[in-house]
């Protein structure tokens, strides 16, 4: 099963400025932005913010991600 897979399967939703996205909807977001645009790195770098809080016992806000779904959230992030 390959990551995209898993998280369609897991229902994995990626917090952003404009809200939950779906594993097929950061397909469309561009690599990276000016300004205040969503892009795929921004996505990315929250994501990576919220594993290293998870990782170093601070609690997250929205809790929606446990540590292997971070992780795979992430690496799906980075495939695309």
């Amino acid at each position: 099963m390959n990551i995209f897979e898993r998280a369609a399967r897991a229902k994995v939703r990626f917090s952003s400025a404009v809200g939950e996205l779906t594993t097929e909807q950061l397909f469309d977001l561009p690599l990276t932005a000016t300004g205040n645009r969503l892009s795929l790195d921004a996505v990315a770098r929250d994501i990576y913010r919220g594993a290293q809080e998870v990782r170093r016992g601070q609690l997250r806000r929205d809790q929606a991600l446990s540590p292997a779904r971070g992780n795979n959230a992430l690496l799906a992030t980075k495939t695309i």
